[in-house]
């Protein structure tokens, strides 16, 4: 167990020691993997190397600012390949709105990446280095994974109003392919299993925090997963299926190409 907790503290000091093109690189190649957990690809395990890197980005920065930009890259690599299906439509007309597609995938990446950097700048002043006396929590233990956890889930809140809300891609839809997991939500909503979500993933970063027992927060995240997940059976198992006498409904899918949409001639 020492080795390993040692070996997690290594790479906390390289990820720390990152500077430049190198430190902007990783964040956002780390927000572009987190986005594979997302629908529809659920890789769920690649949040824990995409938040765990997060945090510790936000905890090596020596100034608030300074975890901010990492926030922004790395939410701009998990806006772009989140939201990147966004250009499809402007290959309906290529020749006239080719030249959009770079424009729209950059820039939706630029304004949602604003998000996550907000809460890696809140992250920072709360259990970031410096002035450690007057803060609740500092390096990367339990508590800045909970204030991770909270900052994120704040800023997707907010997402979901600003300029009318963008509420896509939030935390709790990693589990949309699992009904065990999302009969929590109708206990504490999306926000709710996203918080939960975020902690869990980002837990194994307190591996390489002080303390005897760093492990604490990634043996806990273990238990809250399986609990999730336990309750949520049990919940199903319990559950009627009931269904409506003399109900008969009729469902139609076209499959109409979108480049025939527009055609008048096609017309009905």
């Amino acid at each position: 167990m020492t080795g390993t907790l040692s070996g997690f503290r290594r790479l906390y000091s390289i990820v720390g020691g990152l500077s430049g093109w190198r430190r902007r690189g990783l964040a956002a190649g780390l927000g572009i993997l987190a986005a594979g957990a997302l629908p529809p690809l659920h890789l769920v395990f690649l949040l824990i190397p995409g938040l765990t890197g997060l945090l510790w980005l936000c905890l090596s920065r020596a100034r608030t600012r300074g975890a901010f930009a990492d926030g922004w890259w790395f939410g701009a690599g998990l806006g772009g390949a989140g939201t990147f299906w966004i250009s499809h439509s402007l290959t309906i007309d290529l020749a006239r709105f080719g030249w959009l597609i770079p424009i729209a995938v950059l820039g939706f990446a630029a304004v949602l990446g604003l998000f996550p950097a907000i809460a890696a700048a809140l992250v920072h002043r709360l259990a970031g280095p410096g002035r450690g006396a007057e803060k609740a929590f500092v390096g990367p233990g339990i508590g800045a994974v909970l204030v991770l956890a909270g900052a994120w889930t704040m800023t997707e809140w907010l997402r979901g109003w600003v300029f009318t809300g963008f509420p896509w891609n939030l935390a709790a839809t990693v589990w949309t392919f699992s009904d065990a997991m999302t009969q929590s939500v109708a206990l504490f909503g999306a926000y709710g299993l996203g918080l939960v979500t975020v902690a869990i993933a980002a837990a194994p970063a307190a591996l390489a925090g002080p303390g005897r027992r760093p492990w604490s927060a990634t043996v806990l995240a273990a238990v809250f997963l399986v609990g999730l997940w336990g309750g949520g059976a049990y919940r199903l198992g319990g559950a009627e299926e009931a269904f409506a006498p003399g109900v008969q409904l009729r469902l139609v899918q076209p499959n109409i190409a979108q480049a025939d949409k527009w055609k008048p001639e096609l017309k009905a």
